[in-house]
């Protein structure tokens, strides 16, 4: 369940091919990747530790990749609601992240 759709909507070709290109090698190049897909777990992971309705709001922002429109009319709320909970939902990754919650 987890891994090939969530990372689905991160992992795009030209992310490779930015790391490949610019990186002097290719061990440098994958130890980049690494690090972005690990980074990318432990947001999913605390993605997963925040309230339903910052959860809802966090995944459709950051996995689905919906904009805020398409956010507000799922949930019902205006954009500018949207904008707030996506900015709580930020901040509490952050936190979570931070304070080494994982």
């Amino acid at each position: 369940m987890f891994a090939d759709r969530r990372l689905e909507s991160w992992w795009r070709p030209e992310t490779v091919y930015h790391a490949l290109r610019n990186y002097r090698s290719l061990e440098e190049a994958a130890q980049l990747i690494l690090t972005a897909v690990e980074a990318r777990v432990d947001i999913d992971r605390a993605i997963e530790l925040l309230p339903p309705r910052l959860r809802t709001v966090a995944d459709h922002c950051f996995r689905q990749e919906f904009s805020q429109d398409e956010i507000a009319r799922k949930l019902r709320v205006s954009q500018r609601h949207v904008s707030t909970l996506c900015d709580s939902a930020t901040a509490k990754i952050q936190e979570i992240l931070c304070c080494g919650v994982l």
